[in-house]
């Protein structure tokens, strides 16, 4: 990431890798669980030590025959040419093991500076554990413990010696879009989020729920910075059957929160479900702008008709997510995959826009002419004047007499004919009202 360095963290499965990630990042982004193989993925956050700002990746365990083994090994291959330094954490409980020579030797043949990192130092009589290490050959290990944070900052200390001290770059400062990729197991999730980024950072397979963790990755295009979040597939509540599931859907939605743009992907070949309209709801509910994504559209012949019948059961079964544009797209072929950029631009900008009050005012009045409000209970709804009070998303807020003498149906004219005159789209908006006493002279 330009003038930031970038941390690997490497070793066997169940040395305590991600709790250390969190101890760097300061909150809990990697699951972190007893049962190895937890972490499968790259993980990527942003860390600051003093004024060194770098990038810290954790990455799952190596050195043991896993279900993922090779396929994280590859991960970790994909990002070595960009590290600055790589933290090879053992665990000083459990003291060395075969599975830690291995990993050893593999990192003796590539050309990258390596800190031997003894984790589970918790107190002075485990630092006696400590000299085992030095026979992996990597110089003075360092004992820390990641859960307590004992000797972290004499680890960074260490680490900040390797970082590079150039300063980003003015492009590099430009706004990050943050984009979510969310929707149920097993839907292409990952290879759509492969395809976009370029690099195969998620691990794919046939297996439902493979992605645990969030995954961050930066994509360039176009000189725009998109910040693209892969999530682990949301389950319905009855298949919830571990920590480990609970904390990858509590990080699914903390994805949902923190993103500007949420891809909702669909399995275009099983069509909405239940399980797809409740994710819906939760990104509604965060106020997050929508792009639609009917996946595996491989399955099917190009037809507009079959398009049109996805789009009227869209519209049809989320009738309020009819301002949301929806996009066909297949994981397996790259077909629809790139146009998919300039639409999640295009919703952003509707979820940034800023109308200015003047011409909300005089949309106002062209609104009233063409329709004005109806009578209720004798009086009829005064609307003095309408500003935007808000991005992110546009919040628009009209004073009015009496805001008890407002119909739903209006309130949808007015909405409707905002997003046409202005050209809003796939972002919600936020109609306040607030009653205005006038003053008659």
């Amino acid at each position: 990431m330009g003038g930031k360095g970038l941390v690997l963290i490497v070793g066997r499965p169940n040395v305590g890798k991600s709790s250390l990630f969190n101890r760097f990042v300061g909150k809990r982004v990697a699951v972190v669980d007893s049962v190895p193989g937890v972490t499968r993925d790259r993980i990527h956050a942003l860390s600051q030590y003093e004024d060194v700002p770098f990038e810290v990746i954790d990455t799952g365990g190596i050195g043991i025959s896993l279900p993922f083994g090779e396929e994280v090994k590859k991960q970790i291959l994909r990002v070595l040419p960009s590290v600055s330094v790589v933290l090879f954490v053992v665990d000083a409980k459990e003291g060395l093991t075969s599975a830690d020579e291995e990993v050893a030797d593999w990192l003796r043949r590539i050309d990258k500076p390596v800190i031997l990192v003894v984790n589970k130092v918790d107190n002075a009589k485990d630092e006696y554990n400590i000299g085992e290490f030095y026979a992996l050959g990597f110089g003075e290990p360092i004992g820390v413990s990641a859960s307590h944070g004992r000797n972290i900052d004499e680890l960074l200390e260490r680490i900040k010696l390797f970082m590079p001290q150039e300063e980003e770059t003015a492009s590099q400062q430009k706004e990050i879009v943050k984009v979510a990729i969310v929707g149920r197991p097993n839907v292409g999730k990952s290879s759509l989020f492969n395809l976009m980024v370029g690099d195969e950072r998620a691990i794919v397979t046939d297996i439902p729920g493979t992605t645990r963790d969030a995954i961050d990755t930066l994509v360039r295009k176009d000189d725009k910075a998109f910040l693209l979040l892969d999530t682990a597939g949301l389950r319905r509540k009855s298949r919830k059957k571990s920590n480990v599931e609970y904390y990858s859907t509590q990080r699914t939605i903390d994805a949902i929160m923190n993103a500007d743009v949420c891809l909702v992907v669909v399995d275009a070949f099983e069509g909405l479900t239940n399980q797809d309209k409740k994710i819906v709801a939760l990104v509604e509910k965060a106020n997050r702008s929508v792009v639609m994504v009917f996946n595996k559209w491989d399955l099917f012949d190009e037809d507009n008709a079959i398009r049109d019948r996805f789009v009227s059961l869209l519209r049809r079964e989320i009738p309020y997510f009819s301002w949301v544009p929806v996009k066909f797209t297949s994981a397996v072929t790259g077909y629809g995959v790139s146009s998919l950029w300039s639409t999640i631009e295009d919703v952003y900008q509707s979820y940034t826009k800023r109308i200015p009050t003047s011409r909300l005012n005089i949309w106002l009045r062209d609104a009233i002419f063409s329709h004005a409000p109806q009578v209720v209970r004798g009086k009829r709804l005064k609307i003095y004047y309408v500003t935007q009070a808000e991005v992110k998303p546009p919040t628009i807020v009209f004073f009015v007499n009496d805001e008890s003498l407002l119909v739903k149906s209006y309130e949808n004219y007015l909405q409707n004919r905002l997003r046409y005159t202005f050209g809003f789209v796939g972002t919600p908006i936020i109609f306040r009202w607030k009653p205005k006493q006038r003053k008659d002279f």
